[in-house]
């Protein structure tokens, strides 16, 4: 009986080793993870988000930093080729307190884009633009929006009482926390703000950064104004606004945004110290320290002028001639020269509408 079943048994294991490996299936081909990388870099970001949560390998080389600037370059390479815009259009809204309609507080973003004419395509096909998502923030009804700024694909919003950043593609958004140092008090109970959003290069992490009063005079030289930082994303013990250690050598005019260019930030400085120095204000993301950019020597400091970026490469001024009649606008080749570099006249148009913000020069403009 002993040897009856060790040979049942025996039979037994010999059965399980056969069934055992005629179901074994050959390992399939793994892909490399710079081809898994390759691959994703060129997909844009709503599938990333659909193959985000597919594995953690996945997950962990979208959400790497290197993986997030390789995306942007060659996002913004693809923009240089074909141009399009995030819109968020300009409603009004009455309130209670207002006796005029305000700004609605909201936001609707949609995308254009600009497409060269031809003769087969329909002029009506290029005014086109495409939602994206919409954000309300109607609960809390005591602020409306001032103003807007982006950079690589985040949108960045001032409103009378906050700061925000949006991210459309995402749909994700957050609002800042209140800082207790924010005293730029404009009317009645809003607040201006002096601010911006930009990346900081060394770390690879976006900066939002606003000013405040440290002592305010009815003489120029004795107002003295701060700047504060808050890291995106920062996580630690860097959670909140921080302080900025040195200060700028001048106010800067407390209700503005900030232009972001290649690491730096650039500010005009207020009205009442203009004259005292000829010039606008930048800071470096990288190092925290502020300095003085020279304005185009062809430029009047008495007519009003605009700060624009062009493709996150170039700083651009626009200014208007005394009558009014004609644009010119000057580049400054940060991201080729960093600020060791002369100011280039690039346009003089005919424009007889004051300032506008210059948004782009396609590749295909008559300029």
């Amino acid at each position: 009986m002993h040897a009856t079943k060790m040979q049942k048994m025996g039979v037994k294991r010999k059965r399980k080793s056969r069934s055992s490996t005629q179901t074994r299936r050959p390992t399939p081909p793994e892909l490399m993870e710079d081809m898994v990388t390759e691959i994703l870099v060129r997909l844009p970001v709503k599938s990333l988000l659909r193959f985000k949560p597919a594995c953690r390998a996945w997950q962990a080389i979208i959400d790497g930093p290197v993986f997030i600037r390789a995306h942007l370059r060659r996002s913004a390479s693809r923009w240089e080729q074909s141009h399009s815009f995030i819109i968020n259009p300009h409603s009004m809204v009455r309130v209670p307190w207002d006796r005029w309609p305000v700004p609605s507080n909201r936001y609707r973003f949609h995308q254009w884009q600009l497409q060269r004419g031809n003769t087969t395509t329909s002029p009506r096909n290029n005014n086109v633009a495409t939602f994206l998502h919409a954000k309300d923030l109607s609960d809390d009804q005591q602020f409306y929006t001032t103003e807007f700024t982006h950079r690589d694909g985040l949108v960045f919003s001032t409103t009378t009482t906050s700061l925000h950043v949006f991210n459309p593609a995402t749909r994700d958004a957050i609002t800042l926390p209140t800082s207790s140092r924010s005293n730029l008090m404009g009317g009645g109970r809003f607040n201006y703000h002096c601010s911006g959003l930009g990346l900081d290069p060394r770390t690879g992490m976006y900066k939002v950064v606003q000013a405040f009063f440290r002592f305010q005079s009815m003489e120029p030289a004795e107002t003295k104004m701060g700047m504060e930082v808050f890291t995106i994303g920062g996580g630690g013990g860097g959670v909140g606004w921080r302080e900025i250690t040195s200060d700028p050598p001048y106010p800067a005019k407390r209700f503005q945004i900030g232009v972001s260019v290649c690491g730096y930030m650039f500010w005009r400085f207020s009205e009442r110290h203009t004259k005292l120095e000829r010039g606008i204000l930048h800071l470096s993301l990288e190092e925290e320290e502020f300095g003085i950019t020279g304005l185009p020597d062809e430029l009047d400091t008495d007519n009003s002028f605009l700060l624009d970026d062009l493709l996150g490469r170039d700083l651009c001024v626009s200014a208007s001639n005394t009558s009014c009649t004609m644009l010119n606008i000057w580049t400054l080749p940060v991201a080729d020269e960093s600020l060791c570099t002369l100011w280039q006249w690039r346009y003089c148009i005919e424009y007889p509408w004051s300032l506008c913000s210059v948004m782009a020069l396609p590749p295909f403009s008559d300029f």
